[in-house]
């Protein structure tokens, strides 16, 4: 069985939504055009046939649906991978009774992801009011037409305590999947878990998957600290900060990126000198994300390859590419030793760093 190649494809930046803590800035410019989608195509399904990898596309935006040639772009995709997912909205699911998440399912689409962030108080506040109730019908009418719900939750200081009841919430309404990951502003800072905290948020996570992990649902894979959680019986959940390793990201004007919430992972754009082959074998920047060597403070760790911390998240709390990873308690600990503050370590949340996700 071939490796699978991830690529994370943004066909547009339109929304209509205006999510608190979302990564995207701007929601206009120009969508994937269908000519677009036919060049994008031809050097993924070239990049893997080198790679001797099958590619695993997931079509998102802003809202994909927005994009006037979604359905076409989406069958173009169809036809070059077996496996195409769509992280979307759910109001594009609820508006027709049901008839798009059919036509989805006729397509043999591998999964739809959308995104719990809270109890309905705390995900309203972030979203818009009623979009709780909204996506939690937008699971179930997925979940009858057939497809896979993968449930996404953004976790900060203001939301973690409700995760256990977002992920109890979301397998009984018919997900298939839940999984979490750290808010990460883009403006600077973290998502403002003390680590201590954080061991003991995933400890419980852990613990409350154990139910829904004996009915066949599948492990949390997505945060790489959850290593630290020494009790962890399946090995399957660890595999590390994936950046520079077999998945790239596709934004709506062609830039590539190594990892989307990471704003400074801008590789550049494909195009016929820079295909998407060349960005990942070749482009310098991947090779620094592949030097685990250059990670300072986890370099000498036990759990290197395990971990690494989260990338993204340690540059936004630091501005640097090898920061310390805030919610990992083993970096604590040393930065301790060293008498350094987390307040003067740590970039404070809100505050203006130097980096965009435009490509110059």
């Amino acid at each position: 069985m071939k490796n699978e190649f991830y690529i994370q494809w943004h066909i547009t930046n339109q929304c209509r939504n205006r999510c608190k803590h979302c990564y995207q800035s701007e929601y206009d410019g120009e969508s994937v055009s269908l000519s677009q989608a036919d060049f994008i195509l031809e050097k993924i399904k070239a990049c893997c046939d080198e790679l001797e990898a099958e590619p695993y596309i997931v079509i998102t935006g802003g809202d994909p649906m927005e994009n006037p040639y979604f359905f076409q772009i989406l069958e173009k995709s169809l036809s070059i991978s077996r496996r195409v997912g769509i992280l979307g909205n759910p109001e594009q699911i609820i508006k027709d009774n049901g008839e798009t998440a059919r036509r989805l399912a006729r397509l043999k689409i591998s999964s739809y992801q959308v995104s719990l962030d809270g109890m309905e108080q705390s995900h309203d506040k972030l979203r818009a009011k009623g979009s709780f109730q909204r996506t939690l019908q937008a699971i179930k009418i997925l979940s009858v037409a057939g497809i896979r719900v993968n449930v996404m939750s953004t976790v900060s200081k203001e939301n973690y305590m409700e995760m256990v009841d977002v992920m109890k919430t979301s397998y009984k309404h018919g997900a298939n999947f839940w999984t979490f990951t750290r808010y990460a502003p883009m403006s600077g800072g973290h998502c403002g878990i003390e680590p201590g905290e954080f061991l003991k948020f995933m400890t419980e996570i852990i613990e409350a998957l154990k139910p829904y992990e004996a009915q066949g649902k599948p492990s949390q894979t997505r945060e790489p600290l959850l290593c630290l959680v020494k009790e962890i019986e399946h090995p399957e959940r660890l595999g590390g900060c994936g950046i520079g390793f077999s998945r790239l990201v596709l934004m709506p004007d062609n830039t590539v990126m190594a990892c989307r919430r990471h704003p400074g992972s801008i590789l550049g754009k494909v195009d016929e000198k820079h295909d998407l082959l060349w960005h990942f074998a070749m482009n310098p920047k991947m090779d620094e994300y592949r030097n685990f060597s250059k990670i300072e403070g986890c370099k000498n760790c036990n759990f290197l390859n395990q971990c690494r911390g989260c990338k993204a998240v340690a540059y936004l709390a630091t501005a640097n590419d090898l920061g310390d990873d805030p919610q990992c308690l083993i970096l604590q600990e040393k930065r301790q030793e060293k008498g350094i503050s987390d307040q003067k370590y740590f970039i404070s949340c809100g505050q203006n760093v130097p980096f965009s996700v435009k490509c110059s």
